[in-house]
């Protein structure tokens, strides 16, 4: 047998192997809104009343969850309710060498929560999500003020989203009735 009949049959073998595999593992894998236990997962999510959350950071972290959850605007009644307490610190990681002026900084939030269900006294779900933006400074004040806006802004996003995407994964996974 030839070397190129030999490379020939290992491309042979290895595609066999590979489609095998594939179908062996296609059964393992389901989508995260595919619904569990009888409720959709986009249903359990629009159930989730969030709490109002103190201050422009919370704003921004509600309206984006709110969004996340439910993005229909329609009504719907409300089985859960969602808590998020927010902590956020801003930091300068670098400075110009000649003029000692901080020329960057980071916005640094950290969002703990707890989906809570009336008449069950431990939370379904508890965790923390944590996310930094980084930003630019600049001579101008109020340029400044824009930016580190526009960080909370992409910060509260990113943390909407982390959280949103747990609580998701809690619904798919959930076994039994609520």
């Amino acid at each position: 047998m030839s070397s190129r009949d030999v490379s020939a049959a290992r491309r042979v073998a290895a595609a066999a192997f590979c489609a095998l595999a594939a179908l062996a593992l296609g059964g393992c894998f389901r989508p995260l809104y595919a619904g569990a236990a009888g409720a959709s997962v986009a249903d359990e999510l629009r159930a989730i009343d969030v709490k109002p959350v103190q201050g422009r950071l919370g704003h921004y972290v509600v309206d984006d969850l709110a969004l996340e959850l439910d993005g229909t605007g329609e009504p719907a009644a409300a089985k859960y309710s969602l808590e998020v307490t927010l902590k956020e610190s801003q930091r300068t990681p670098t400075a110009d060498s000649v003029t000692g002026r901080a020329t960057s900084a980071t916005t640094v939030v950290v969002a703990t929560y707890r989906l809570l269900q009336p008449g069950v006294e431990a939370p379904l779900v508890a965790g923390r999500a944590i996310e930094t933006a980084d930003y630019d400074l600049f001579a101008q004040r109020f340029a400044n003020l824009r930016a580190q806006r526009d960080a909370e802004i992409r910060a509260a996003r990113s943390i909407a989203g982390q959280v949103s995407t747990r609580l998701a994964a809690y619904f798919a996974t959930r076994r039994g009735p609520a």
